[in-house]
């Protein structure tokens, strides 16, 4: 069985384990919306472009008579009068949603300010999104309004620790308590069955008011979001098997796409070895399954599930992808430099000398090439004929003679391309790190051209 044919297979099996990576892993972001009028009245016309569940406050002096949703009546699971205004909240179900114009209708005697908001984030799955709620300074017994039966985290701080609580008469155990910044932090976690959809109550027994927060997810990071292993975002709905086909094949030409690419630039551009390409392209290809196999594992054998927003999932695959075939081409680079030194010490003595020859040449060609004062066409013809690594060669010799001021230029070159890269792939914070020792670097050689100008 030729080279070729291995890699192809090897293509179409990780096309087939990354489509299960895709399916298990992955959670569909929804851009955050947020509509505000402050002089609302009779009926408002709102724009949406997903079918989310949003939440609506409604200010003013005077509590409405009614409000309609797309002429269905809503209820109000929020009210608070304050310095003389009154505050309204009402939850729009996804059933209510329309794409492209809908109505809301404040019937009253006064304009009132409207904020409108979505709180959820879509997965494979139809039922689940995401739900964050806050109440403050909750006395006894709070009612708040859950639409989905799924398991929720809650928070409850104050100045000191409630000494019960209770979920629609069900009391609830801390699975973790810290003090932070004087305030008594507990955390409870609330099954799925203890969750009715509509009207749920929360009773503290405590000596003070306590603040509330209530949401089914652990943890939201920038890439993705942590979860209970029994959540709602864990059963995804299963898709065709012609969906599924069709995913598999996109995911192989992808992948093929990659490897064509790839060779191309390394094999006609660089002048890379076949062997050295396929073995780094395999590599890297079997590091990113493994990074996707951990966290699959880790989401089977843990408490937790987490999941990665789509765009996230795709810019750490491709960074790992990029950032493993860098290296690998590297490491197989040097080795085979290694190589060429032993095999060929005659040859390279001579180009040496020959370089020696020439250094007023190589010393200047960075500094005085745009001023014209060494006629370089020789040399340039040279390093064209030269192989990718006999070039990387001539450049390690020109780098071991260089001065320090040279050196630190050289590396600040390649720092700030590395920073660029990261920062195409949204990594700032690597960025960062790459470029704050850069701009060092460069301080370093210009101290260093300042004092060898001196000299000279």
């Amino acid at each position: 069985m030729s080279r070729k044919i291995i890699i192809v297979l090897i293509i179409a099996i990780s096309a087939f384990l990354l489509s299960l990576f895709l399916d298990a892993l992955i959670i569909k972001e929804v851009p955050a919306f947020e509509f505000r009028s402050k002089d609302a009245w009779e009926t408002t016309t709102i724009k949406l472009y997903e079918k989310n569940i949003y939440i609506i406050k409604i200010t003013g002096n005077k509590k409405p008579e009614s409000v309609t949703f797309n002429y269905s009546p809503i209820e109000e699971f929020g009210f608070r009068e304050e310095y003389g205004r009154i505050e309204l909240l009402f939850e729009i179900p996804p059933q209510l949603i329309k794409i492209g114009t809908n109505y809301l209708k404040i019937k009253g005697s006064y304009p009132y300010g409207v904020e409108m908001v979505n709180i959820s984030t879509l997965s494979n799955s139809k039922d689940f999104y995401l739900v964050d709620l806050k109440i403050k300074n909750v006395g006894e017994k709070a009612i708040f309004n859950l639409t989905q039966q799924d398991s929720y985290l809650l928070k409850i701080w104050g100045i000191r620790r409630p000494e019960a609580v209770f979920l629609n008469g069900t009391a609830l155990q801390s699975f973790q308590g810290r003090n932070r910044g004087g305030l008594e932090e507990q955390l409870f976690k609330v099954s799925a069955s203890l969750v009715k959809i509509g009207m749920n109550e929360l009773r503290i027994k405590g000596p003070c008011a306590y603040s509330v927060r209530i949401r089914n997810y652990f943890s939201s990071i920038a890439s993705g979001i942590l979860l209970f292993d029994d959540s709602l975002a864990t059963r995804k709905d299963s898709q065709p098997f012609m969906q599924r086909i069709i995913k598999i094949f996109l995911l192989f030409l992808f992948l093929s796409a990659i490897w064509i690419l790839v060779n191309f630039v390394n094999g006609k551009i660089l002048r890379m070895p076949q062997h050295n390409i396929d073995n780094a392209y395999l590599i890297s290809i079997g590091l990113c399954l493994l990074f996707g196999l951990i966290i699959y594992l880790s989401n089977q054998f843990t408490h937790y599930c987490f999941l990665f927003f789509f765009k996230n999932f795709v810019v750490t695959i491709l960074t790992i992808f990029c950032a493993s075939f860098l290296m690998i081409s590297l490491v197989m680079a040097v080795r085979d430099i290694k190589i060429i030194m032993v095999s060929y010490s005659n040859e390279i003595q001579s180009f040496k000398n020959g370089l020696i020859q020439q250094k007023h040449m190589l010393q200047y060609f960075f500094a005085e090439a745009s001023q014209h004062k060494f006629n370089s066409d020789k040399l340039f013809s040279s390093i064209n004929q030269l192989p990718f690594y006999k070039f990387i060669l001539v450049f390690i010799i020109w780098l071991r003679g260089a001065s320090f001021s040279d050196k630190c230029l050289i590396i600040f070159m390649i720092d700030i391309l590395l920073s660029c890269l990261l920062l195409i792939f949204r990594l700032k914070f690597l960025a960062d790190a790459l470029a704050y020792p850069a701009y060092f670097l460069l301080v370093l050689a210009l101290v260093g051209k300042l004092i060898t100008s001196r000299k000279t």
